[in-house]
């Protein structure tokens, strides 16, 4: 059973509440279709998490993540181009 932690009932109270029962969001960065695909079933299997978008190379999941706002990034730290750690705007290392 999932407890709020507010005294009241107020906007932020209700907001708080609709985010911890929202899913979320996954995106997958990966230049193999195959383990793309392979994640996104195992991610869809669970109660809690969404697939919001997968990319095949650094720009284009640069691009997605800018789009889909995920929770999550799943990244092949092996990809091509993807040389050194690099940050979107807005978003977390």
């Amino acid at each position: 059973m999932m407890k709020w932690n507010c005294g009241r009932l107020t906007p932020a109270c209700f907001r708080d509440m609709r985010r911890k029962a929202e899913k979320s969001r996954v995106f997958i960065v990966d230049d193999h279709a195959m383990f793309r695909d392979g994640i996104r079933q195992v991610i869809d299997l669970e109660p809690d998490l969404m697939v919001c978008g997968d990319a095949p190379s650094v720009d284009e999941a640069l691009r997605g993540i800018g789009e889909s706002k995920p929770d999550l990034v799943i990244v092949d730290v092996s990809l091509a181009g993807a040389q050194r750690p690099r940050s979107h705007q807005g978003h977390q290392e």
